[in-house]
């Protein structure tokens, strides 16, 4: 009866038990192994004895899963004669700690210019155990992650203020090489010049060059902002306010006379007498128009590839 009753225990505890899976995270060497054995307690019929009844030993072994992430790949732009700052991220995403080379440096082909005077941003180098140097050609690191763990490290380099003005872009190339594994993984760096604002000009006059006493002819000014930042205004007197304009200007010769604008696809225009100062205008025509020494259009901005005609 006792035997009965035991073999009743037993079997409601195994329709209980659930069956579950572990699962190995980290993965430290080759050798790595997980033992894993159960076991049952119980107490015996009227004895009281405890009883521990053990499964047999199951072993897994563990494989590495060595991977990691390098990113990202930057697009910036700034003036010639600045310091640029460039960060990337490493990540171990594996199971297991590895070390890795990273290498930064000029392309070869494919851009413009090169960035000068490259460092690494020590500051910004995280974690500590980051061993470190540079010279002006290539810059190198080498650093040791735990899983998951992650580095952001950042260099600087120069845009040269003599670059021609033909010289866009450089590209960096980044290699992080996981030494274990000698997979490489690259990230390219785009340091554009910015040009800032480019506004390009130009004046054509209506009929054939030829031109009799008394006729009436007329100039064509055109305008577009081909550059990479808006025309900000500068500082100009309108009718004797101080005022933040773009200003158009055409000096009118000693013998012509201003008669009107006849269009404009935009902008205020503007009168200058010359008896009043460099930078003085006024929104109405005078009574004599001989007086007009120059003429301008006002503008509140120019952005880039806005375009005007006059």
């Amino acid at each position: 009866m006792r035997q009965f009753f035991l073999h009743i225990i037993l079997l409601a505890l195994l329709s209980i038990a659930g069956v579950g899976e572990l699962y190995a995270q980290i993965y430290t060497s080759s050798s790595d192994k997980v033992t894993n054995q159960a076991s049952l307690t119980y107490t015996e019929g009227d004895s009281g004895q405890e009883v521990i009844q053990y499964t047999n030993e199951v072993v897994v072994n563990i494989e590495s899963n060595p991977e990691f992430d390098f990113f990202p790949n930057n697009s910036i732009a700034d003036f010639r004669g600045t310091t640029v700052e460039v960060t990337h991220f490493l990540t171990n995403s594996g199971n297991t700690t590895a070390t890795y080379l990273i290498k930064g440096y000029n392309a070869q082909d494919g851009d413009d210019y090169d960035l000068q005077n490259l460092e690494w941003n020590t500051v910004q180098v995280t974690p500590a155990k980051v061993n470190t140097a540079f010279n002006t050609d290539t810059l190198t690191t080498q650093v040791t992650l735990q899983p998951d763990e992650q580095l952001e490290i950042s260099y600087l380099g120069n845009i040269s203020i003599n670059e021609p003005k033909d010289s866009l872009v450089a590209q960096m190339v980044f290699e992080a090489t996981d030494l274990a594994t000698g997979v490489t993984k690259i990230n390219i760096d785009d340091i554009r010049i910015r040009i800032g604002a480019v506004v390009e000009l130009a004046k054509a006059q209506s009929g054939n060059e030829e031109k009799n006493r008394g006729d009436e002819f007329s100039y064509i000014i055109s305008g577009e902002n081909t550059g990479d930042m808006t025309a900000f205004p500068t500082n100009i007197i309108i009718d004797g306010i101080n005022q933040q304009k773009v200003i158009l200007t055409d000096s009118i010769p000693a013998n012509l006379m201003f008669t009107r604008f006849e269009s404009l696809s935009k902008g205020q225009p503007l009168y200058h007498l010359a008896e009043t100062g460099e930078f003085e205008y006024q929104t109405t025509p005078p009574a004599n128009l001989d007086d007009v020494d120059k003429i301008g259009v006002a503008f509140d901005s120019l952005q880039v590839g806005e375009t005007f005609e006059v």
